[in-house]
């Protein structure tokens, strides 16, 4: 088994935030929970270290999202954020963002675990050959 993952899971609905902590917990990862934005934010500026952040849009509106994740980005700085969201219609606006992909809701656990090693283990420019 690969080395578990540090995952921070921000959500504010404290049903799928357990659910998908149990989920990562049983796939072998590491995961933080984050039930608010300040909490999201608090966790970051701490002293652990993420290999990505799974959050959701805290039912924001879209100018609030797009700042929000542009904070995440600059504290993060390369560190993948997925963004979990039950609103399609902006699946594919990912960079216009500052998120690294969404995954829009609903969605199987297959679907998340093979989404975060994809984002995780991607090549980067350092790694092309």
């Amino acid at each position: 088994m690969a080395d578990p993952l540090r995952i921070l899971i921000a959500d504010d609905d404290a049903a799928l935030l357990q659910v998908l902590t149990e989920a990562l917990q049983l796939a072998g990862h590491i995961p933080t929970q984050a039930g608010t934005v300040s909490d999201l934010l608090t966790a970051l500026r701490g002293a652990a270290t993420f290999d990505l952040i799974l959050t959701d849009m805290f039912a924001a509106d879209y100018s609030e999202i797009s700042t929000t994740l542009r904070e995440l980005r600059d504290a993060t700085g390369d560190t993948p954020i997925l963004l979990i969201t039950g609103w399609a219609e902006i699946e594919n606006e990912a960079p216009r963002l500052a998120a690294t992909d969404i995954l829009v809701k609903p969605f199987s656990l297959d679907q998340l675990l093979e989404r975060i090693d994809s984002l995780v283990h991607r090549p980067t420019a350092s790694n092309d050959v």
